[in-house]
């Protein structure tokens, strides 16, 4: 077995609107990653401290496109 390709990822990747705050997107990813949703938000809100369009635009980006699950 190899490594997940990137088809395999995004099909795993959903909003979590039960750990949600805002969007379900940092909760979403965390389930994905299997990592604790308040890394996934701590490095967002780090992320939009320094890169804010960016970050803010990737999160409602992912906010639109993903599904919930």
């Amino acid at each position: 077995m190899g490594t997940p390709t990137l088809d395999q990822f995004r099909s795993r990747l959903k909003l979590d609107p039960k750990n949600s705050w805002i969007g379900g997107v940092c909760a979403g990813l965390a389930r994905t990653l299997e990592t604790d949703p308040v890394l996934t938000r701590t490095g967002l809100i780090m992320a939009a401290l320094f890169l804010p369009k960016i970050a803010i635009g990737c999160y409602l980006i992912a906010w639109v496109v993903l599904d919930e699950g």
